[in-house]
């Protein structure tokens, strides 16, 4: 049977960290394939600040062609908020049997409990959580309801503090991003002209 991640985010910009999210996961998990999708429109966060349109262009220069990697546009191209139960049912529907897993971080996973029919996704995959160092274990589900602890496969990943919000932040300061992005990414940004500073 084979083995799903399905990694889900803005992705604005994709970045460093990302990539190695998605590596680990597949590493870690014997995934056959981890299936990357952007999100139209983020259920619980602020709007995505680049097009639809330019963070696909983004992400497709991430993924470099990697057979491994893949994207969906059902999100971007799906009217309304983003939620993880609708993208997982309708792929499940188009796919022959498998394994699934959610990939998220241990930042993500505090968020789960608001995510929307969430005691069904569990029933469609499981979550596979990227815990940076530091996160123990018990860290990572402390609180959270049980069926939410036993869904859990843990990824471990080295140490990278890289996120979105800064990288879009450097840009808007006229800051490089170099070796944070891969070139690919960055050298579309600067073809689009994104993230610059009003």
């Amino acid at each position: 049977m084979r083995r799903i991640g399905l990694y889900g985010g803005t992705f604005d910009p994709p970045h460093l960290a990302h990539l190695v999210v998605a590596e680990r996961a597949w590493q870690t998990l014997h995934l056959d394939t981890v299936i990357w999708i952007p999100c139209g429109q983020p259920a619980l966060k602020d709007a995505a600040r680049a097009p639809a349109a330019a963070r696909w262009e983004l992400l497709a220069a991430a993924l470099g062609g990697r057979p491994e990697f893949t994207a969906s546009r059902i999100e971007l191209d799906r009217p309304g908020p983003s939620f993880a139960i609708e993208t997982v049912a309708a792929l499940q529907r188009e796919s022959t049997p498998a394994e699934w897993w959610w990939i998220l971080g241990a930042d993500a996973l505090r968020d789960f409990p608001r995510w929307r029919r969430w005691p069904e996704l569990l029933t469609r995959c499981r979550l596979a959580v990227a815990a940076r160092p530091g996160w123990s274990g018990e860290d990572l589900l402390e609180g959270l309801p049980e069926p939410i602890r036993a869904a859990v496969d843990t990824v471990p990943l080295p140490l990278l503090d890289l996120s979105s919000s800064n990288l879009r932040e450097d840009l808007a300061a006229g800051r490089s991003i170099r070796y944070l992005v891969p070139d690919a990414v960055a050298l579309r940004i600067a073809q689009l002209g994104l993230y610059r500073s009003a």
